[in-house]
């Protein structure tokens, strides 16, 4: 640079410019964005219209002060990605009466909350992750999913706005009811939906998921990950339903029927086949199946389910070999391992925004490596007790 020449300064780039290095700054839940109108009068011009490209709402307090804050002013903030963990938070209670009654009213908080904030953010969100606390009475209520250019969709957990109506009546509870606007519910509406990843322990909801009227019918979904598969599985039948649902052969390998192919009474209505090669999803071209290994203290010698699952997805493997431009992805989490989800599903959250992989890998050993350490003292469970 020559002597004489004077530094540039921010202001002599283009605008356009500054608001797309802005805009990839912004792609940390908000907090650069918030950080960036705070420096000078200069950022706060360029940062304020993208300060909110994502937004994470990591409790229902944090939700009731963020809308508190817009209340106010107009809105013009585009939401591309949003962060949904409505963390609840409990008092101390003597009877599982007064747990219910904090329940019933923090359900009705939630419901307030998410139907003022879902207008200003639907139109415009293209990844959303929700995530609950994971307390037995942790479910989300039902609240209407309807977003138009939502490209990727994470649920973590029992979610009443994802999971069709077989599903969510299993779980229907006293003060949950009093959120539900109708016997009906509209399913959700995610016309540009192409990832969805459901992370939940309610084999009921998976099934649901994947029956021949489910919403997924109505999304063009090109990859879907179901992780947290489990030695449960089977005894509903998993595997044979997701084979229907892919029109491929069901596995002659999996549980959940009697000899004459009905479900047992106790479960809910398996859905009838499809016919061969149709399909509820036909743009899916990459399907991704994470097991769940529980512990060995807990495992039978015989006709033990988790061997069952293993082998029914090697069948249902073997049968997707001859569809054309779909392909099995199966991946085994080990018993040993650290629980570490709800930070995976954040990790994952940041990485797909700057467009890498996120949840979304390549093979198991990839999958093994993003799991992270063993436990330094697992435990195996032998009846009531638990040795090392």
């Amino acid at each position: 640079m020559d002597a004489n020449d004077q530094p540039a300064d921010v202001e002599s780039l283009p605008t356009e410019i500054w608001q797309h290095i802005i805009a990839e700054a912004c792609e940390d839940g908000g907090r650069t964005g918030t950080s960036l109108i705070l420096t000078s009068k200069f950022f706060h011009t360029h940062a304020f219209y993208n300060r909110f490209d994502s937004l994470a709402l990591t409790s229902l307090a944090r939700l009731e002060g963020f809308l508190s804050c817009v209340r106010s002013s107009v809105w013009p903030f585009p939401v591309r990605h949003l962060w949904l963990s409505p963390q609840r938070e409990w008092k101390a209670a003597s009877s599982y009466q007064a747990v219910a009654e904090q329940k019933k009213l923090w359900d009705a908080r939630f419901v307030n909350a998410i139907r003022e904030l879902l207008p200003l953010v639907t139109p415009t969100t293209r990844t959303l992750v929700i995530v609950p606390d994971g307390s037995w009475l942790g479910r989300v209520p039902w609240f209407e999913c309807n977003f138009p250019l939502l490209e990727e969709l994470t649920v973590c957990g029992d979610v009443a706005a994802v999971l069709p109506s077989s599903a969510d009546s299993a779980h229907e509870t006293g003060p949950d009811s009093a959120t539900v606007p109708g016997s009906t519910r509209d399913l959700p509406h995610v016309p540009s939906l192409k990832r969805f990843h459901i992370a939940t322990n309610s084999s009921r909801a998976r099934v649901a998921l994947l029956s021949t009227s489910s919403w997924l019918r109505a999304s063009p979904i090109t990859h879907l990950r179901v992780s947290g598969v489990s030695d449960e599985d089977p005894k509903i039948g998993f595997t044979r339903i997701l084979a229907r649902a892919l029109g491929v052969p069901e596995p002659s390998i999996d549980s959940g029927w009697n000899a004459d192919g009905e479900s047992h009474p106790a479960l809910p209505a398996i859905p009838g086949p499809l016919m061969r090669g149709e399909t509820i999803l036909p743009c899916l071209q990459k399907l991704m199946i994470q097991t769940v290994e529980p512990n060995p203290g807990l495992r039978g010698d015989v006709d033990d389910p988790f061997d069952q699952l293993k082998a029914s997805l090697r069948e249902l493997a073997w049968e997707i070999e001859d569809v054309e431009g779909l392909s099995l992805l199966v991946m085994e989490k080990s018993w040993k391992k650290l629980p570490n989800r709800e930070q995976r599903l954040w990790d994952h959250w940041l990485d797909r925004m700057e467009g890498r992989k996120g949840c979304w890998v390549e093979s198991a050993e990839e999958e093994e490596a993003l799991e992270g350490p063993d436990d330094p003292h697992p435990h195996v469970v032998t009846g009531f007790l638990v040795m090392d």
